[in-house]
């Protein structure tokens, strides 16, 4: 693969055949490859030499230049939506696997103190989605864009969780504005996933958070994937549930979670962490075996993409 995307998302017709700059968002996918690379390096797994490295970090380096240059992907930054959210977030996930994190700590400054001032307003709505053709969809799509920045600046240093918008409200209005609203004829799992981030880096004062996981999906949430990186969370009490497989892996033992106070003006969070929460047990006791898995799969992928260099 050449290090652009000039073709992405191409419109085809009488005037030449280019990409559309809505096109960088086929890439926006750089944060969950981060997340694996980091693992990969820090975890000193054999498969990712240093010659794999080394030409990993030269494509990248291509292709940071191609985002921060060429127009489409500047149209593209310009976007006040979620469009925009993503840029800044596919950019600073190229920083970091660049090992550029003050890169990425500066890219992450010019989204907090630049197009996120206008995305969330007072009463937590983000009009530049809920306008469009399907506003649950979309309200969740921009929430994980800001979660994602935020949690990529607490890689670096960056502390972006208690930032306030314009109107003077942070990420967590977003995501409580957006579990208000029925999702409709729209796929309501879409929102899941950021409301547990939400729960784990802000606290879940009252169980707000758990008890609208727990009425939409029961003891599936526990089951979820994303229950285990969205941590500290409670399982509300439904790991002596979990299937006897689950258990055993996880080497936890059953019983209930507690409950704290967010510490998010330094990106940190102490809600759950008591030892007997299962997804915490799970964390750490099969650490070894998570970063196994984990490595194998990031090695096929860094691998694979490879080949097109």
């Amino acid at each position: 693969m050449n290090p652009n995307l000039n073709y992405g998302q191409m419109q085809r017709g009488p005037n030449g055949q280019t990409g559309s700059h809505t096109g960088l968002l086929d890439l926006k996918c750089m944060a969950k490859i981060a997340s694996g690379i980091l693992v990969l390096r820090i975890g000193k797994a054999a498969e990712w030499t240093s010659d794999i490295d080394d030409q990993f970090v030269a494509w990248i380096n291509k292709y940071i230049q191609w985002v921060t240059t060429a127009s489409i992907a500047l149209a593209e930054k310009a976007a006040t939506n979620n469009h925009g959210s993503f840029y800044y977030n596919q950019l600073a996930s190229l920083q970091i696997m660049a090992n550029d994190n003050d890169g990425a700590e500066k890219t992450l400054d010019e989204y907090f103190t630049g197009i996120y001032m206008n995305q969330i307003a007072a009463n937590g709505d983000q009009p530049l989605e809920s306008i469009r053709t399907r506003p649950y969809h979309y309200r969740a799509y921009n929430l994980a864009a800001m979660i994602t920045n935020a949690r990529l600046g607490e890689y670096v240093g960056y502390h972006a969780w208690n930032k306030t918008t314009a109107a003077g409200v942070t990420i967590q209005a977003a995501c409580d504005y957006a579990i208000a609203k029925p999702a409709g004829d729209e796929t309501a799992s879409e929102l899941y996933p950021d409301v547990a981030a939400i729960a784990s880096v802000y606290g879940d004062s009252g169980n707000k958070y758990t008890k609208y996981l727990v009425a939409a999906e029961s003891k599936q949430y526990v089951w979820d994937a994303n229950f285990f990186w969205n941590q500290p969370l409670t399982d509300s009490g439904f790991a002596a549930s979990a299937p006897t497989s689950m258990s055993k892996a996880a080497g936890g033992t059953d019983g209930p979670s507690g409950t704290g106070t967010s510490t998010a003006p330094t990106g940190r969070s102490t809600v759950g962490t008591r030892p007997d929460n299962a997804a915490l047990a799970l964390a750490t006791g099969s650490w070894g075996t998570w970063l196994m898995f984990y490595g194998a799969c990031s090695v096929v992928m860094g691998a694979s993409f490879l080949e097109f260099l």
